[in-house]
């Protein structure tokens, strides 16, 4: 999905403003690998009060520049949304008419924005925009269908449109992986509708493209005879006071020695999962073992009938050798902390009892998410261990590469050392430790903070485990229940 429009266009002339906003947004819809056939349209619209003649022209005017390269290029707007009046005493808004663009490919074909290597060549695709002639449409036509071709054929590495410079758009293209770049003399200034940069490593697959090289990749950290870094934070400094620019540092957390472990359970498997308001992944669960065969039984804790439900939980646990307990960041969690209701769920005393009668017997206890901060709100791993939010202050995901630093529980045996890529969906994932680091047994190789990040810990001798990411989800980590319980499926 994209977005196209130019304030400035738009103060001199809406027709002109609706009529690039839409190239703007359908040429980056091809910039990200996706075609110009079967995109769709929509428009946002603002605009000052109508009053005259005049003021009701703007919205027309711009109705008209959006329509003409829709009928040109034979694609539909689906619909719009106007908003409420520009117009406040003297003050006025711009004549905006934002058009957004979507069109759904397969996510392998999508292009990004990050240069990829520091051996490659930049051009530019000039669509050859003017106020006074506007584009050739045909030719548009006929350069965006071959940058497609090019894309699908992997012969593209990365690509940009140019809404502000061209200079400029390859600083934020050199942003991910820190790549120099080398400029060539004479390059076009300012917004180019309808134009493209690309990186390409190989210049005579595109011997059918018109194009103007305007640069090299560096294997020095260099942009236009200038320290990179240097650039980056001049470009980050305006905004660094309201947003945080805080950048996942790789860490190499290095392993426990390696100790004879060796945890198992005659029986077969069988888990408990009790659900309680506002839990999620308790379907994506059921799926995986499904798919696995492991017997499980959820078990409803009813809030109009809290005593009733706990008593029904404390019977079926005697059944049962696991008790999951899943994530759920919403209701399950408070706007204090996380895991709330979990903790007073096992705070509760009869809960308390079933559970220390289940790890007697040697069964396991596993949080996932909201589960396992539930578990450390009721000391599970030790009192000495906190629950933060992550230094964003605000729901995120990330997919990290984590490494485990001790086997030593029921479900990682023999995995000390390896790596796994996992899912966190949080907004509490800062996990602060004091003492007890030997509970610490899967660690992120990435952090937001300048320590190893916390993802996994392990307590009762290995039979109580949690993790920050959602074990749910995750089929392989699932599985790893039949290296304890090896009475069978």
């Amino acid at each position: 999905m994209t977005h196209g429009y130019n304030p400035f266009i738009a103060e001199s002339s809406p027709y002109h403003s609706g009529y690039v906003a839409t190239i703007d947004a359908i040429t980056k819809i091809v910039a990200m690998g996706g075609s110009l056939e079967n995109i769709r349209l929509s428009y946002q619209e603002y605009f000052e009060k109508l009053t005259c003649d005049e003021s009701w022209g703007k919205p027309l005017a711009s109705l008209l520049g959006a329509f003409e390269v829709m009928k040109a290029l034979d694609i539909p707007a689906l619909g719009g949304k106007d908003s409420m009046s520009g117009t406040f005493e003297e003050l006025m808004v711009p004549p905006t008419l934002l058009c957004f663009a979507i069109q759904v490919i397969e996510g392998g074909n999508l292009v990004s924005r990050s240069l990829k290597s520091n051996t490659s060549t930049l051009i530019l695709v000039n669509a050859g925009y003017s106020h006074e002639t506007l584009l050739d449409i045909e030719n548009y036509r006929s350069k965006m269908t071959l940058i497609h071709k090019l894309m699908n054929e992997q012969k593209i590495l990365s690509a940009s449109t140019v809404t502000t410079d061209i200079k400029h758009e390859v600083l934020e293209m050199t942003a991910d992986k820190l790549i120099g770049v080398a400029f060539e003399e004479n390059l076009p200034v300012g917004f180019l509708p309808g134009s493209l940069i690309l990186e390409v490593e190989n210049l005579e697959s595109l011997k059918d493209l018109d194009y103007q090289i305007i640069g090299k990749t560096l294997k020095k950290m260099e942009f236009n005879q200038q320290p990179l870094r240097k650039q980056i934070d001049m470009w980050e400094k305006p905004l660094s006071e309201i947003y945080q620019t805080s950048k996942w540092r790789t860490l190499r957390p290095t392993p426990k020695d390696k100790a004879d472990f060796e945890l198992k359970n005659d029986e077969a498997c069988s888990l408990l999962i009790p659900i309680l308001p506002g839990m999620t992944g308790d379907l994506e669960l059921e799926m995986n073992l499904k798919a696995l065969s492991i017997h499980h039984e959820f078990i409803i804790i009813q809030t109009n009938d809290y005593e009733a439900s706990i008593d029904r939980f404390v019977n079926k646990i005697e059944n049962h050798n696991t008790l999951f307990l899943c994530d759920g960041y919403k209701m399950v969690n408070t706007v204090f902390n996380s895991g709330t209701q979990i903790s007073v769920f096992l705070s509760h005393p009869k809960v308390k009892k079933s559970l220390e009668m289940l790890i007697s017997r040697k069964g396991l206890i596993i949080g996932s998410g909201a589960g396992f901060v539930g578990l450390i709100n009721h000391n599970y791993f030790g009192d000495d261990i906190k629950v933060y939010s992550n230094p964003h202050h605000k729901f995120m995901h990330r997919d990290l590469k984590c490494r485990v630093v001790s086997d030593e529980n029921a479900l990682f045996q023999n995995q000390l050392g390896n790596h796994f890529d996992v899912s966190l969906n949080a907004f509490y994932s800062e996990i602060e430790v004091q003492y007890s680091f030997d509970k610490v047994f899967l660690e992120a190789t990435e952090t937001l903070s300048n320590q190893p990040m916390v993802i996994g810990m392990h307590a009762a001798e290995g039979r109580i485990i949690g993790t920050l990411c959602q074990i749910e989800n995750n089929k392989s980590l699932l599985a790893m229940l039949f290296e304890y319980f090896i009475g069978g499926k």
